[in-house]
Order: C-alpha cells, then structure tokens, then sequence
C-alpha cells in the first residue's frame, strides 16, 4: 500500500483480492486482509477487510475485522464493524466495539455493542454499553442498557443504568463492588490463557 509518496510501505502486509493463502501468517508489522487467509493470522495492526474471509485464529496489537472470521480474535483493541462476521471468542485486554455480527464470548475491560449489532455468547467486562442484541448472560461492574437494546439472558452487575425503550428477557442480579471487581479481574487474567478459539456461552 502506498504511503502517500507513492511507494509502498515497508512494515505492511496485504493478502490482496483474489489470493488465497493456507498456511500461518505472521507480521511485524500491519497486515491488511482482503483476500482469503486459512490458518493463524497475527500482526501489529491487523485489518480484516469487507469480502475478506480468514479460517484460523487472529491476534494483533489492534484488530479491526470487517470481513468474516471463523476463530477467536485476540488483541488490546477490537472493532467489528458492521459488515464484521467473527465466528469465535473475542478476548481484549482494552476494548471490544462490536458493530456486526459474533457467535462466541467477548472478554474485555470496555465492551460496546452498537445499534443493529448481535452478540450470541456472553459478554464479560468491567464497562458494558449495549446498544445491540444480546443472546447469553452479561457479566460487568458497571452496565449502560440503551433504548434499542434487546438481551436474552441474566444481567449481572454493581450499577446498571437502563434507557426506557429496552428490553431484558432475564433477571439482573445485583452483586457488591468487591465482589465483582475480583470476578472483573479473574476473568482479565484469564485472558492469558491461549485456549479460546471454540465459540462459548458460558
């Protein structure tokens, strides 16, 4: 990709349309994804474009997946955009903003679920905003439920703020702070073990 110069930039990757890699890939640099990618992605800022399809787990300093994506996706930061697919477990040691569509649990210290988005698995966090549909249980100190929200499962929490509009098809438990900041932070360390990939309710 250029870099405003006219040359292409050293320290990024691209898997361009209509390539087809089956094997690992690993970067030191940033990794655009427009292709198809079947086995391990990782980079420093990894791109998973729209029409682009990777069958394997991603991880990054930062991802950002538009495209689809059959594996767990690991990083400080995640977005899934609204054309974002994820098959598989999202864990962020920052923040998950989820737009599209994912089929796994997501693990993080902030997590956002846009309007029009859908969550089948359990978002865990120390800030919840939902905005978004949500199939299984939320777990989080501190939730913010907006109007357009609409949640199928229990809502475990310390604060809850919830807009007039929104639907909840479970209970809300309330639990003390200190209690949930040690579950908060069970749960972040755990985000270090590697075993992730298959898609989990629980």
């Amino acid at each position: 990709m250029p870099d405003g110069t006219g040359r292409r930039r050293p320290d990024l990757a691209v898997v361009d349309k209509g390539m087809c890699i089956d094997g690992n890939l690993a970067s030191d640099g940033d990794l655009v994804v427009r292709g198809r990618v079947v086995g391990d992605v990782s980079g420093r800022r990894v791109v998973v474009e729209h029409g682009a399809f990777v069958d394997g787990p991603v991880t990054g300093d930062e991802v950002i997946v538009a495209g689809d994506v059959r594996g767990s996706v690991r990083s400080a930061q995640i977005v899934i955009q609204a054309t974002g697919r994820v098959l598989g477990n999202l864990n962020a040691t920052d923040s998950i903003d989820i737009g599209g569509a994912v089929r796994g649990s997501a693990n993080g210290t902030a997590i956002s679920l846009r309007e029009g988005s859908r969550l089948e698995g359990s978002p865990s966090a120390w800030r919840a905003a939902i905005a978004g549909e949500v199939h299984g249980r939320v777990f989080a100190l501190d939730v913010t439920v907006r109007r357009t929200a609409q949640i199928f499962g229990n809502v475990t929490h310390h604060k809850i703020q919830i807009e007039p509009g929104a639907f909840i098809d479970g209970t809300r438990p309330w639990r003390p702070r200190p209690q949930m900041e040690a579950e908060c932070r069970q749960r972040l360390a755990a985000l270090q073990d590697p075993a992730d990939s298959a898609p989990s309710t629980a």
